[in-house]
């Protein structure tokens, strides 16, 4: 670290104790005083302008500046345009981040996009997707709530069915046969398209879809449940899929 010559005026050390980490608390405190020490310049603890970061991890030191989680991704809460129905932001920000595998070359289509909530919190987390919804007014509001948060998305206005476009991952929320009508031959006709177009799907749906997905050639990896609470209250099943391998 001395080697490093790191200077900052303003800086602040934490010691991040991560699992498995045995070092005990007054050895931690002396490392962090060790650290205060060989950076040149004026520590500020209250208000920090950089903050500094050192970990064990299998006997291995690290040192770097620490980035802390942001939550201003919460502010989509408020955004513009939403139903009754759409999915809460947190489900959706873990949607973009299932299908993308948290790799942001990855290309990703909103295949029943709505609103655009899963759009907003991939865009915030520097994912490239793009949505597509057969409903003209859906498209009009995601596109203004992109615009209002300066974000930049394709949106088709289209049947997924319509789209040639190759896509490293599809996510499709289903329609709840509220705004949008829905049966087992649109379900399985919207599943059937986005196979057609991506090898991994990641769909959420109000009810049981197995025979659907494993018809459109599909093997499920993975399966979760999320009650969504308010005026009404049902269950959303989120299947995490792939193409068999032939």
């Amino acid at each position: 670290l001395k080697e490093e010559n790191v200077c900052a005026t303003g800086f602040k050390a934490e010691y991040m104790v991560l699992e498995g980490d045995p070092t005990e608390y007054t050895e931690r405190l002396k490392k962090l005083k060790d650290i205060g020490t060989i950076i040149e310049g004026k520590p500020d603890v209250q208000n920090p302008s950089i903050i500094y970061s050192i970990c064990n991890t299998k006997d291995i030191w690290y040192f770097g500046v620490l980035i802390k989680r942001k939550t201003d991704w919460r502010k989509h809460i408020n955004k513009p345009y939403s139903f009754s129905n759409s999915l809460c932001i947190h489900i959706a920000k873990t949607l973009a981040s299932v299908s993308s595998k948290g790799d942001k070359t990855t290309k990703l289509l909103d295949a029943c996009c709505g609103v655009g909530t899963v759009l907003l919190e991939a865009c915030y987390s520097g994912l490239s997707i793009e949505g597509c919804d057969i409903n003209l007014k859906s498209i009009k509001h995601t596109t203004q709530n992109l615009e209002h948060y300066k974000y930049t998305s394709t949106v088709h206005c289209m049947d997924v069915k319509d789209l040639t476009q190759q896509y490293d991952a599809a996510i499709i929320d289903l329609p709840y046969n509220l705004y949008s009508y829905s049966d087992d031959v649109i379900t399985t006709n919207i599943i059937e398209s986005a196979v057609k177009l991506s090898a991994r799907i990641v769909i959420v749906s109000k009810s049981d879809i197995k025979a659907a997905i494993t018809k459109s050639g599909l093997k499920i990896i993975d399966f979760c449940t999320v009650e969504k609470r308010g005026r009404s209250t049902f269950t959303r099943s989120i299947w995490v899929c792939e193409k068999e391998v032939q």
